[in-house]
C-alpha cells in the first residue's frame, strides 16, 4: 500500500512539473524543461538514498530496478538538458527532441517511484501551491 501512496503524489508531481505554466515571462516550455530537471534531481536522490540503505533487504527484482535506475538517470538528465539548451538555442527547429527527453526522463522516474516508501516523498521540496498559483 505505501508504494501506491507514493505513486499518488510522485506521479502527479511530474505531471505538474511538466504542465505548470511558466514564472514571468520565461518560455513555458524552458521552464517546465528546468522544473523538471530539478524535480527529478530531487527524486532521484531520494531514491537513490533509500536503495542504498536497503540493498541487503530488496529482492532482486527490486535491485535490478534501481539499479537500471542509477545507470541510466544521468544520460537522460544530461539528454534533457542539452534538449532544452539546444530548444533555447534554435526554437525553429521545434520541440521534437525536448518532448523526447521529457519523455524518457518521466518514464525513468515513474519506473521507480512506486518502490519507494511515502515518507520520502516529504524529502521532495517542490512546491505544489506555487504550481496551482501560475495556473496551467
Amino acid at each position: 500500500m505505501k508504494k501506491n501512496k507514493f505513486s499518488l503524489f510522485v506521479v502527479p508531481l511530474l505531471v505538474l512539473s511538466i504542465a505548470c505554466a511558466s514564472v514571468g515571462t520565461g518560455d513555458p516550455l524552458v521552464v517546465r524543461a528546468e522544473d523538471l530537471l530539478s524535480n527529478s534531481r530531487v527524486v532521484y536522490d531520494a531514491a537513490m538514498a533509500f536503495h542504498f540503505a536497503q540493498s541487503t533487504t530488496e529482492t532482486p527484482q527490486v535491485y535490478a530496478a534501481f539499479e537500471a535506475f542509477r545507470s541510466k538517470f544521468p544520460s537522460a538528465w544530461d539528454a534533457l538538458d542539452k534538449a532544452k539548451r539546444g530548444y533555447q538555442a534554435n526554437k525553429l527547429a521545434g520541440t521534437a527532441s525536448l518532448d523526447a527527453a521529457v519523455a524518457a526522463i518521466t518514464s525513468l522516474l515513474e519506473s521507480v517511484a512506486p518502490l519507494v516508501p511515502v515518507k520520502k516523498a516529504a524529502e521532495i521540496t517542490y512546491s505544489l501551491t506555487e504550481c496551482y498559483a501560475g495556473g496551467f
